[in-house]
């Protein structure tokens, strides 16, 4: 598997696990707000790490990672992924895979090897056609998205989905759009916009994050008739 990036360990992208974690290169969205422009636009100047680098590394501190975190860029691209999953699992590792979700049945391909353990998945806005393409920078076809929040709502792995909120992208109405669709009980982790990361549309730093107190006000009203356990980040 092509590799672009690597964190040794972290305890920030896998709550309650110590990762080793993996950046893919490439993306099939272009989101506006996106914080790995180098992964996502130019990816192929990008050096690549060789695997044995990173199961050395991971032989080497064992007894100090509980898994390994595959993020990108959008790992569902790589070919290869399968396979380096499976090598990950031999050194006794868990998996945890970050994804947008829009290649469903790459997506479920993998996850019905029963190989991860994990899945973070990315719910851009509200699930409706227009207002997912402006917000993932391509056309989409909201049904690829529905159809892998489905398959992880059958509960066959531990997953969690993920959502950036940005005004002009995110708005309560948004919000309460995917808080109909999602299951009671499930777990969805909301992050604010923040200006300081890097941006493929620059434009964005004039806009303002949301306050806190407006996505209190938000999670008050998108949990007032379903309860769902909603994670800041």
């Amino acid at each position: 598997m092509i590799v672009k990036g690597l964190i040794e360990n972290s305890f920030l992208d896998w709550d309650g696990k110590i990762a080793t974690i993996i950046f893919t290169g490439g993306c099939n969205f272009l989101c506006p707000f996106c914080h790995n422009k180098d992964l996502v636009i130019t990816p192929d100047k990008m050096e690549s790490i060789p695997e044995s680098y990173i199961f050395n590394y991971i032989e080497g501190n064992r007894q100090w990672i509980d898994g390994v975190v595959i993020t990108g860029g959008e790992p569902f691209l790589e070919p290869d992924l399968l396979d380096f999953i499976r090598k990950v699992k031999l050194r006794g590792l868990l998996v945890k895979l970050d994804t947008n979700g829009y290649l469903h049945d790459r997506f479920k391909q993998v996850l019905e090897t029963g190989l991860v353990d994990y899945v973070a998945m990315d719910i851009k806005s509200g699930l409706k056609t227009d207002r997912y393409s402006q917000v993932a920078g391509i056309h989409v076809d909201i049904s690829k998205i529905k159809a892998s929040i489905d398959f992880l709502q059958l509960n066959k792995i531990e997953y969690e989905f993920r959502t950036t909120i940005i005004p002009a992208f995110v708005t309560l109405d948004d919000l309460q759009n995917i808080a109909d669709y999602l299951n009671p009980g499930t777990k969805w982790a909301w992050q604010n916009f923040r200006k300081t990361e890097t941006l493929i549309d620059s434009d964005l730093m004039m806009i303002m994050p949301y306050l806190k107190k407006d996505i209190d006000e938000f999670q008050k009203i998108v949990t007032k008739n379903k309860e769902l356990e909603i994670i800041r980040r």
